[in-house]
């Protein structure tokens, strides 16, 4: 009796192991499935809280067309103590600095057509591959102007509220790799890139000024005027506006998970 125990013990378990090994742990790939579209979500832009979304077509064996969408809402600046340092001195406050990043506020949003042709044998999605894209970018800022003049042995300052939007068309090209983490999941790393074009900048102030404060934004836009020589200005009394076509650039990268179906 206990022969015949041992024998039906043994048999349970080498199926249980059977089926575990053939049915469970590994699930056999579909070989006439394919897959021609990812979804994927960025991770890096939420360091400047910007949400980041990819969707990507496969149109042939290696070559893909895509379409990016980041938003950031409108709040401070990410990085302050960095930028300030780029802007001025350390040491020194924003009454010292030309520009002071606690008093800045900015939004934007923008749109990327791409398309992408993988390098390696395996085609669409997986490993090394290449990108160009066209960028549409709208950038919603607002920021208190620090103005100090003196009269009369006096000196005054007062701050002016400045509402800003730039738009901007450019083109680029950047390079990655992307790996498969698992069934339909990869991970995508954009490594490096970039993207240059021009812009439509526009910068209002919305209030009566006082002939000090005339003078003051005519010498800040004079000077911008003269490093960008399309850049236009205008200012009286009921506000100021400054306008033009400038030059603009970006950086691309990222580190993406991406689903494919």
């Amino acid at each position: 009796m206990k022969f015949y125990k041992s024998i039906l013990i043994l048999f349970l378990f080498y199926s249980i192991s059977g089926v575990a090994q053939n049915g469970i742990t590994e699930i056999p790939e579909d070989p006439t499935f394919q897959a021609n579209n990812q979804v994927k979500f960025n991770f890096v832009p939420l360091l400047w809280k910007t949400g980041s979304l990819n969707y990507e077509r496969k149109l042939s064996k290696r070559w893909t067309l895509g379409l990016t969408a980041n938003y950031r809402p409108k709040s401070d600046a990410p990085f302050k103590s960095y930028f300030q340092k780029m802007f001025g001195e350390d040491g020194k406050g924003y009454l010292d600095n030309a520009f002071d990043i606690d008093k800045l506020e900015y939004g934007n949003w923008w749109l990327s057509p791409e398309v992408k042709v993988y390098l390696g044998k395996s085609g669409a999605f997986k490993g090394f591959y290449i990108a160009g894209f066209f960028k549409y970018e709208n950038i919603d800022i607002d920021y208190d102007y620090y103005l100090n003049w003196e009269e009369n042995g006096l000196n005054f300052n007062t701050s002016l509220p400045l509402e800003g939007d730039l738009r901007s068309w450019t083109g680029g090209i950047y390079v990655g790799i992307q790996w498969k983490i698992a069934d339909n999941w990869h991970l995508d790393w954009q490594i490096i890139g970039g993207n240059y074009g021009g812009g439509k900048l526009e910068v209002s102030v919305h209030q009566e000024l006082t002939p000090e404060q005339q003078n003051e934004i005519r010498d800040f836009a004079q000077d911008i005027h003269e490093e960008l020589n399309d850049v236009k200005y205008e200012v009286n009394n009921h506000g100021a506006k400054i306008w033009g076509n400038i030059p603009w650039a970006g950086f691309r990268t990222g580190l993406s998970i991406g689903y494919s179906f």
